[in-house]
C-alpha cells in the first residue's frame, strides 16, 4: 500500500480485505504509514485481533512490534494467550509491549500470566514479563500475595519460590488445577488446556 491511500472507518472497514490492506501497511518502511495503519486497526478493534495475532509469529521484528502494539491498544481478552506468548519474543521491545498490552487488558490476565509462570518457572523472559505485568497491575490492588510474588521474582533464583507463591494466588482466586493441567498444551495450536 502506498502512503497516499486513505482509509475510511465505516462498517465496511471491518471486512478482511480492508484489514489485510492495513496489515500490509504495517510492513511499510515509512514509520508514519505504519502508525496510521496501527491506529486504524486499533479503532477497528475486535475484528482485527485474529489478524494481528497472526503477525506475532512473523520473522520481521517490526511486524511483530506493530502487531503487539496494536493488540495492546485494543486490549481484547481474546489476545491474552498471544500476548503471553509474546513475553518470550526474542525482541526486547516486543516483550515490553506484550506486558503493556496485558496490563491494558486488566486484572483478568493475572490467572493466565501466573499459569504461564507455573509452566515455565525457569524462563528468565517469563519471570521478567510476569514481574512487569504484576507490577503494572498491582497498584490499587489489595492482594498481599501479588506483592509477595513480585518480591520473589526479584530473588536471585525466583524459580525456587515463585511457583508455590503463584499457585497459592491461583488457588485463592479459584483457579486451582494441577500443574499438569495448566501446562498441557496442544503443540499444534499453542493453546493451553482449559
Amino acid at each position: 500500500m502506498n502512503s497516499e491511500k486513505k482509509y475510511t472507518l465505516n462498517n465496511r472497514m471491518t471486512h478482511s480485505s480492508a484489514i489485510r490492506a492495513l496489515l500490509s501497511d504495517l510492513g511499510s518502511k515509512n514509520g508514519r504509514v505504519r502508525q496510521v495503519a496501527r491506529e486504524k486497526l486499533v479503532m477497528i478493534g475486535r475484528a482485527a485481533v485474529p489478524h494481528l495475532i497472526g503477525l506475532l509469529d512473523h520473522p520481521n521484528d517490526i511486524l511483530r512490534w506493530e502487531g503487539v502494539k496494536a493488540l495492546g491498544g485494543i486490549a481484547d481478552p481474546d489476545s491474552v494467550p498471544a500476548l503471553i506468548k509474546a513475553l518470550s519474543d526474542p525482541n526486547e521491545q516486543v516483550r515490553w509491549l506484550a506486558a503493556e498490552g496485558l496490563i491494558a487488558v486488566g486484572p483478568t490476565v493475572i490467572g493466565p500470566v501466573l499459569e504461564e509462570l507455573l509452566c515455565d518457572p525457569k524462563s528468565l523472559l517469563i519471570q521478567r514479563g510476569v514481574h512487569r505485568v504484576l507490577t503494572g497491575l498491582s497498584s490499587g490492588m489489595k492482594m498481599k500475595e501479588l506483592y509477595d510474588l513480585i518480591g520473589v521474582l526479584n530473588h536471585p533464583r525466583p524459580e525456587l519460590y515463585a511457583p508455590s507463591v503463584a499457585y497459592r494466588i491461583l488457588r485463592n482466586v479459584g483457579r486451582s488445577r494441577s500443574r499438569r493441567n495448566f501446562c498441557s498444551e496442544d503443540r499444534n495450536s499453542g493453546r493451553r488446556a482449559a
